[in-house]
Order: structure tokens, then sequence, then C-alpha cells
């Protein structure tokens, strides 16, 4: 941090800032407002601006491609999850001597994306020269000033050609022959790719494969349509797309990324692949709905049965809601369930994974009249590399560059589930998490380690926890709901107590009828 820490208190005050005249250094003779900067307060030249821009110019703007944020920065031995292994993409970590043979590597590659795209040099270096203004604010200022315009629009150039050749070949069944690289050192630059710190705008990538030629991608009838163009942009789009899928930490099938407007860069891609809101939140809300009218079906049921109908479903534990009362979960709300995986468990709650791998796909549904209840959860895969590209989602999210935090909030969701390592196990058995890191201490080190750091989005599975709360506190004011509780989980908790259930009550059935039988004949 020392480097960093000298550049930004270097450029701290506005460009074109001069000296403050001595007559305006005090407002009042030698009193502790003397430190008090008037160029600060009151803008250079007397001038009124924005306070926030005078004290920190880089960060009153949208930094798309933002430096990890200083309290995530140390987390879990940095820089393993910051730096790159193998290439750096964009300005943070160019020149690092580290990344040399990486960046020979580049120029081969970025040289074999134009001639296969029959493009030339010059025609991609001034489309993005005319746009690298735009370009270089996708950056932090401090590190960006270094750099002229030439050497950015090179070095977006040549950065953005390596990523699309390489995008396009590592789809192909041989394509690290024509990389002339290793699986080895293919699944380390895919992770590099999805580095926060190691991000290009997707506007570059989109002016350099604006007129490319794909040839081999296209029939002939294909090559005279008046449509030809387009279909080559989304060609490549599609690619694009499939290259950050397929990276996806998670083992089910997606149903596919909505393909927003202006993407910041492939992270970005993945986030909204990974989150899936778009696509998710309608189907949650019918499920909204169609709990809602069960409820109200149900309170009609008891409003017109009998009362021995209510004392019957009651001495059963079933939960009647009241009449006349209000949403308990809109007076009171609380972030988290405060119960653990086994605490859960032990009210009558099971878990299953979802349909989806959507982080937005999380329900609770009741059954038995509400003595059991379901709480699916999209399953994940946890390894070295995806705890890699969940931490950059996680710095992702707690910059500036979007108001969103999908990723947090599930993973949060996640850590107040997981007290200790037999949650995980119990997570494991449900197929909703995939452990690869072996030892399940470990798995639950780095929930609660590093969510205990993180801020989520309180409302985002507000609903889900308020039916979990609902559900526990239905199930403490009940003794006889605890005691069908307590049968299930001892006597059908698995497969085994069932059958030995099955054989002790079909053994005291036989011994029955040969007793009877006996005194029958007697």
């Amino acid at each position: 941090m020392g480097p960093h820490t000298s550049i930004c208190m270097e450029h701290a005050a506005p460009a074109g800032t001069t000296t403050p005249p001595e007559n305006t250094k005090s407002m009042t003779n030698k009193s502790s407002i003397d430190l008090i900067d008037p160029h600060v307060w009151y803008g250079p030249n007397g001038k009124t601006s924005s306070l926030e821009e005078r004290i920190n110019p880089t960060q009153c703007r949208s930094v798309r491609i933002p430096k990890v944020p200083t309290t995530l920065r140390y987390i879990l031995n940095y820089p393993k999850w910051i730096k790159p292994y193998v290439i750096s993409i964009g300005p943070y970590h160019y020149g690092d001597k580290c990344l040399q043979e990486g960046q020979k590597l580049k120029y081969l590659r970025a040289e074999k994306f134009m001639d296969d795209t029959q493009q030339q040099r010059d025609e991609l270096y001034r489309r993005i020269e005319n746009k690298i203004d735009d370009l270089a604010k996708c950056y932090d200022s401090n590190h960006v000033m270094k750099y002229n315009k030439k050497q950015l629009a090179t070095m977006f150039l040549l950065d953005g050609c390596f990523l699309l050749h390489f995008i396009y070949y590592s789809s192909k069944e041989d394509g690290f022959k024509v990389l002339n690289l290793t699986n080895h050192e293919m699944a380390y630059i895919k992770q590099d790719l999805f580095l926060l710190e190691n991000q290009l705008p997707y506007q570059v990538l989109k002016l350099l494969f604006k007129d490319a030629k794909f040839k081999a991608e296209f029939p002939r009838e294909l090559e005279e349509s008046p449509i030809k163009e387009e279909l080559k942009g989304s060609f490549m789009e599609e690619m694009i797309k499939d290259f950050v899928t397929s990276h996806i930490p998670l083992p089910r099938g997606i149903l596919g990324i909505e393909m927003i407007d202006q993407p910041c860069h492939l992270l970005h891609l993945l986030q909204c692949a990974i989150v899936g809101q778009l696509k998710i939140n309608g189907r949650r809300e019918k499920e909204h709905e169609d709990e809602e009218k069960k409820q109200h079906e149900r309170k009609c049921l008891l409003k017109g049965g009998s009362k021995l109908l209510r004392q019957l479903l009651a001495l059963l534990g079933v939960y009647c809601a009241p009449l006349n009362t209000e949403d308990k979960g809109r007076r009171k709300f609380i972030l988290q369930s405060n119960k653990n995986v086994h605490q859960l468990k032990a009210v009558g709650i099971h878990f299953r994974p979802s349909e989806t791998s959507y982080l937005t796909d999380v329900s609770f549904t009741s059954h038995c009249f509400g003595i059991t209840g379901c709480l699916r959860l999209p399953p994940i895969t946890i390894d070295i590399s995806t705890m890699i590209i969940f931490l950059n989602l996680i710095a992702f999210e707690s910059s500036n560059a979007i108001d969103h935090f999908g990723v947090i909030s599930y993973l949060c969701f996640l850590d107040s589930l997981i007290d200790h390592w037999d949650d995980v196990k119990e997570l494991q058995a449900a197929r909703i998490l995939h452990n690869f890191l072996g030892d399940q201490r470990e798995v639950a080190k780095f929930f609660n380690h590093v969510c205990g750091k993180l801020v989520p989005n309180y409302d985002a599975y507000k609903d889900v926890i308020l039916q979990i709360q609902e559900h526990v506190e239905r199930h403490h004011s009940s003794k006889s709901r605890k005691w069908l509780i307590q049968c299930k989980n001892t006597y059908f908790n698995s497969p085994w107590s069932i059958i030995a259930l099955i054989g002790a009550f079909l053994g005291l059935s036989l011994t029955a009828v040969q007793t009877y039988t006996s005194v029958a004949s007697s």
C-alpha cells in the first residue's frame, strides 16, 4: 500500500489549484479554524463546486472497474485472489515482472486475432483512440494518469484482441493446441480473466468485434445477407456469454444470461448470470401469490369450520392462523434467522436444492398443515477457484460500480445457517453445498470469516426469513408439534430407521396374530 498511498497523497488536490493567499488563512485570529483550507471549502478562485469532488475526485464519478476496497484486500491470503497469475488485463497490473511471459503471449495472440478476423491494426486502434477518454474513466484515475492516451489505447487494443482470441478458441475442442497452451495454463488464464482488478471495459470488446469477419462460422448464403453484420455481432456476444457461463461456480444448469444493455466487463456478466434477478423475480412473485392464496383458503376453511375441527387441528399441532391479526413480519424483522441448520432441522425444516442455480431462487414452503417446512436454496460449489471468484464478486459488489448485492446477500444468508462444520455436512447431504475443499471445517471457516465482514441487502430474503421465524414460533408454542417433529426425527430420519420401525411393527403384528390364532384354536 506504500506506493499507492504516496500517489493518493500527491494528487489529492484538484488540478489547477493555486496556493491560498495568506490573508484568507484564518477567519478569526489564531483560532482552530486556521486548519480550514478555503480552496477545499469554497473551491479554487472562489468558485462553488461539489465539496466531495474537491476532496476525493476519483470517487464522485462511477468507476466501473475499481480497485479492491481496502477493507477487503487482506481477506484470505492477499494477494492470491487479487493479483493475476499469468495474464495482466488493463492498467492495474500492467508491467508486473512476474507476468512478462504472459505479456509476450498477448502479442502473438492479438496478431492472430486480427488475421483471423481480417481487420487492420490501425483501424482498430483509431476506434479505441476515439473513445479513450470514456474508456479511461472506467478505472481509478490515480492508476491511469501514469499512462498517456496513446499508451492506454495500445494497451486496450492488445488486451482486447488477446481476450477475444482466447475466448474464441477456448470453446474449441483443440483450442489449447491453437493457443499453444497446456490445460493447466488455460485454467490459470481463465481464472485471471475474472479478477476485479484484471478487467477490460466491455465497450472495448464491442469495438473490436464490430466488423470482425468470421467466415468459417457463417454459411455462404448468409454472407450476402443484409443482416450479416448484426448476426456477426450477436454471434460474438453469444460466444462471450457462453464463455462466462462455462465458468459459473454452480453445479446445476442455468437458464442463460439476460444480456444487459451496458455490461461493465466480464466479471459483471458473471455476476448477472449467477444472480439471475431478471428471470427469477417473476417466478418468485407468482409463488408468493400462490402461497397467499393457500393461506386465504385455509383461513376461510377455519372460519367456516366447527369448533371441534379447530380443536382437533390444534391437538395435532396444526397452526391455525389468527383471523384478525396483523402480519407479524411487518411489525418486526430480523435479518438473520439466528438458527443454524441443525436447529432448523430440529423444528421440522428440511433443506432441498432449488430448481435453478440462481442465487435469487430461495423459497420456503410449509407442509403437513404447517408442521414441517422446506427451505430451498440454490446449490453452489466450493473449491479454491470458486472461492477466488466469489471474493472478486464480493469486491465488485462492495464498490460503487453497481447497487445490487446479490452474491453478498446469498453468502451472508448461508453464513447465518452455518455455525459449525456439521452444518456444512448437512448442506452437503442436501446437495446444496458441493464441497471440493475436502475439510468441512475449511468451508465453515470461509463463510464465517469472510461474511462476517460484509453488509448484505437487508431486504434480499426478507419474506423467506419471516416465514422461517413464524414457523419456529409456531413450533415452540405447541407441545404436540414438538412431539410430532421429535417422532419424525427419531423414527423417520433415515431409510434404515423407517425399515427398523416397519420391521418392529410387522413383528408385533405377527406375534399378535399368532397369539390370537392359538387362543381361538384352544
